[in-house]
């Protein structure tokens, strides 16, 4: 019983060592790299593709990567790569509530901004255009 109550002790004094900015830097870009495929599907409206539906899949999978590989493994896989843990102040994994007040604020920004004028882009297109980068460029 003794072994228990000093395991648990332990367990509960172990020091966090914060991950610096590069460390966290080197995850981002492993992170990117892999989502580069979904981003890669905004392209499509580029070569005259106009289906919303996979412009709001890939923007779906984009959203929902870090809240969900944070709180389901407590890292993404750039932080597994590098080491890094996201975790409690009291060393617990995350709960699903934190994961997603972690990522709200940025998720929200850039998913509301991403949706929004992927939407006002295929309104503006109506299917039938045929464009370029710099007509694109010019409707955006």
């Amino acid at each position: 019983m003794n072994d228990e109550m000093l395991d648990d002790v332990i367990a509960h004094d172990k020091e966090y060592k914060y991950a610096g900015f590069w460390i966290r830097f080197g995850a981002a870009i492993i992170d990117g790299l892999i989502l580069l495929p979904f981003s890669l599907l905004y392209l499509l409206i580029l070569f005259g593709v106009n289906v919303f539906a996979i412009s709001l899949f890939g923007a779906l999978i984009s959203m929902l990567y870090k809240p969900f590989m944070e709180i389901k493994y407590g890292a993404t896989v750039g932080k597994m790569a590098l080491g890094i843990k996201v975790i409690q102040t009291n060393g617990e994994h995350i709960s699903t509530i934190d994961g997603f007040k972690r990522f709200l604020l940025p998720w929200a920004y850039s998913s509301i901004l991403s949706i929004v004028s992927l939407f006002f882009l295929h309104q503006s297109l109506n299917g039938s255009e045929q464009f370029t980068f710099m007509s694109l460029a010019a409707k955006m």
